[in-house]
């Protein structure tokens, strides 16, 4: 995901707004692209896709550690669901990691 601001200016130079541009990068390689001006309330939109986008990519860390968790690679894994904790903003997703920190520091509480 990549933003653009790009401004907007009057016949004077003085600034009028702002539009946006969002270039999303499929896991097919291909590019969405989403202008503002073309759509009704583009900022929130915007919002929305990238609240989306670091979800995709949250879960993305999660399943990456359950599977080295899995496969028997303790440090690898706790390394991945410490990553997690400090990027994560989800409380579930977030709480998930500390259990499995825990369980693999055998019961150690995992801090804040």
């Amino acid at each position: 995901m990549h933003l653009t601001e790009t401004e907007v200016r009057d016949q004077y130079g003085n600034i009028k707004g702002y539009y946006h541009t969002f270039r999303v990068h499929t896991t097919g390689r291909g590019v969405v692209i989403i202008e503002d001006r073309e759509i009704g309330d583009g900022e929130e939109l915007g919002r929305t896709i990238i609240r989306e986008v670091k979800r995709y990519e949250v879960l993305g860390r999660l399943r990456q550690a359950l599977v080295l968790e899995n496969a028997g690679h303790r440090e690898a894994a706790i390394f991945c669901f410490e990553q997690l904790l400090r990027e994560c903003p989800y409380n579930e997703i977030a709480h998930q990691a500390k259990e499995h920190l825990r369980q693999l520091r055998g019961g150690e509480a995992v801090r804040e």
